[in-house]
């Protein structure tokens, strides 16, 4: 009987838990770790904010909707573990059930632990799907950005120099009036204040700069119009570029003897600055560098020209003619630029430098006397103006881009003996221009330095140049003569005109012949006519044929061969006698005297004891 017993509670046991097994628990998948709030970003920043000068500083961001729903899953994970555990009690209990006495109280308490295990497996399945459903965040859910605070921006930015020893201050990040610039930044004397640095800083009032600084770049305070007080530092060397342009505010201002630049327009348009001491020692003044100043304005009411240590910086409300002082060393950039009531000028021979656009858009100036005491002639310097011929000093050895650019009633021109470079642009548009003289010296005619020069008919480009530039005579529609000598090794694209007139003139063999088949250009060589007079082939007679002649003599008369062709031997022959005496020199000479000198109207029958050709 207890052994029926025993076998009955046996199978009731098994009979439980066959009809209803427990479910075993999934484990909790793995929540997912937004990336928002993995992953360090960096501090934001408005467009017109600097980055804050630690890089390092980062800020880690999170979304409300993600610390919520993670919350959420964390409660739902332990929901489901609690009934995990429930579940297992329940089976336990189911167990303990099996192994009681009477059948009849195993199978009551066998049901009920089947129940509860039921309803705790139930109770787990829930919450694995809530932890599920709530650790899901829908690729469309859109959070909000909850940003912790930035790092304060630093008042002052800063560059380190290359050699580690100096700092250079970029930007003010400030909103003082008053401002002190420090001596000293990451250990680091500040030395420069760069460009741009306080640029339209309106509400700053007055500024101390420290004497560590020796330059003050271009536009750095430019537009701080509320800016009434700034003292300079005993140190600085150098004020850029509208370095206070626009300062409205300022009435008056020291420049320290230790400045040696000041660079254009640094002081324009301050319309109060009403006193300016200049030190003495100042003479590199740019051009505008105090326009629109009422200093500027008091001084024109004093004299038309405004000199200051030498350099004539400002003469745009002269008119009519005008002799500059005795002493001035430069006419600065702009001095005269649109005085269009400007009709003459005399200039010293104290000068020796003409500024960037000096004389730009002197529309009256129709004629003006260079002394050979100029050295240089700088950018568009008398562009657009009413020049009709000029002959510039063989003391110039350097003359700006565009120099000449756009003077349309220029009718001829004499370039200096030792002039190297024709520069970009140098006479472009001058659509008069019929009469060039390019000297020997000269090795680069540049691009488009006679372009759209449409009254040239013919041009000599002499023994020495070696490049004729891009463009340099494209849209000199009425040219139909060039010469090219042997030394010329480089023609850029389109720098002669595509006339179907053009003929190119040059020595056999040459690079100027290949040039003109490889263009399909006209070519005809030169040395078999050799024309009168002129032994280097030039297509001209000047001094340097002369020469040529007497160095021939000299050689003959020391029993040498003269190095000459037969040609060049009847072209040296002036007296024709059939052979070349000193005489023939001196008297090429005297023809390029009289003709290209002195301008007169001289043929060779005019020569003493000539006869007239026949």
């Amino acid at each position: 009987m207890e052994h029926t017993q025993k076998r009955i509670l046996s199978m009731l046991a098994a009979a439980v838990l066959a009809a209803s097994p427990l479910t075993p628990l999934s484990p909790a998948p793995a929540l997912p770790v937004s990336a928002s709030a993995s992953r360090a970003l960096p501090v934001t920043q408005a467009e017109d904010e600097p980055v804050s000068a630690s890089p390092a500083t980062t800020i880690v961001t999170t979304t409300t909707t993600t610390a919520k729903t993670t919350t959420t899953a964390v409660k739902a994970t332990t929901t489901a573990t609690k009934a995990a555990t429930t579940t297992a009690k329940a089976t336990t209990t189911a167990a303990k059930a099996a192994t009681t006495a009477t059948a009849k109280a195993a199978t009551t308490t066998a049901a009920k632990a089947t129940t509860t295990a039921a309803k705790a497996t139930t109770t787990a399945a829930k919450a694995t799907t809530t932890a599920a459903k709530t650790t899901t965040i829908p690729e469309t859910t859109t959070t909000a950005a909850t940003t912790a605070p930035a790092e304060t921006a630093p008042v002052f930015e800063y560059e380190v120099s290359e050699d580690g020893k100096s700092a250079k201050l970029t930007k003010y990040n400030g909103t003082d009036t008053k401002i002190v610039i420090p001596e000293k930044l990451g250990g680091l004397p500040v030395t420069e204040i760069a460009g741009w640095t306080f640029f339209g800083k309106e509400a700053i009032k007055e500024v101390t700069i420290p004497d560590t600084v020796t330059v003050i770049g271009n536009s750095a305070f430019n537009g701080c119009t509320g800016l009434t007080a700034v003292t300079l530092p005993d140190k600085l060397t150098s004020i850029g570029s509208s370095a206070f342009s626009s300062c409205t505010g300022l009435t008056k201002i020291v420049i320290p003897a230790s400045v040696t630049v000041l660079d254009e327009q640094a002081f324009s348009s301050c319309t109060n600055l009403a006193e300016i001491t200049i030190p003495e020692t100042l003479t590199n003044i740019g051009a505008g560098a105090f326009r629109d100043t009422a200093w500027l304005k008091a001084q024109q009411e004093e004299n038309p020209l405004v000199v200051v240590n030498k350099i004539l910086i400002d003469g745009s409300t002269a008119a009519g003619d005008f002799k500059i002082p005795d002493g001035v060393t430069a006419i600065g950039g702009t001095a005269f630029s649109n005085c269009r009531g400007l009709t003459g000028i005399t200039i010293p021979k104290t000068v020796t430098k003409i500024g960037d656009s000096a004389f730009y858009n002197c529309t009256s100036l129709t004629s003006i006397s260079i002394p050979d005491s100029v050295r240089t002639i700088g950018y568009q310097a008398f562009s657009m103006s009413g020049l009709t011929a000029i002959v510039i000093p063989d003391s110039v050895t350097e003359i700006g881009g565009s120099a000449f650019l756009a003077c349309e009633k220029l009718e001829s021109v004499k370039l200096p003996e030792g002039l190297t470079t024709v520069a970009n642009s140098t006479f472009t548009a001058c659509a008069s221009l019929s009469d060039v003289s390019i000297p020997s010296s000269v090795k680069l005619i540049d691009a488009r330095a006679f372009a759209a020069c449409s009254a040239l008919k013919k041009i000599v480009i002499p023994e020495g140049t070696e490049t004729v530039g891009f463009g340099a005579f494209t849209g000199c529609t009425s040219l139909t003569n060039v010469t090219l000598p042997d030394s010329v090794a480089n023609i850029g694209p389109m720098a002669l005109p595509y006339n179907e007139d053009l003929t190119i003139q040059a020595h056999a063999g040459t690079f100027a012949e290949t040039y003109a088949e490889q263009n399909e250009i006209n070519f005809k060589a030169i040395g078999a006519d050799a024309i009168k007079g002129d032994l280097n082939g030039d297509n001209r007679v000047d001094s340097r044929d002369a020469q040529i002649a007497l160095i021939a003599y000299t050689e003959r008369f020391a029993g040498n061969d003269m190095g000459l062709t037969d040609a060049q031997i009847k072209a040296a022959d002036i007296d024709g006698n059939g052979t070349i005496t000193a005489e023939d020199a001196q008297n090429i000479l005297i023809y390029y005297t009289e003709r290209n000198v002195a301008g007169n109207d001289f043929t060779w029958e005019d020569l003493p004891g000539m006869k007239p050709e026949t």
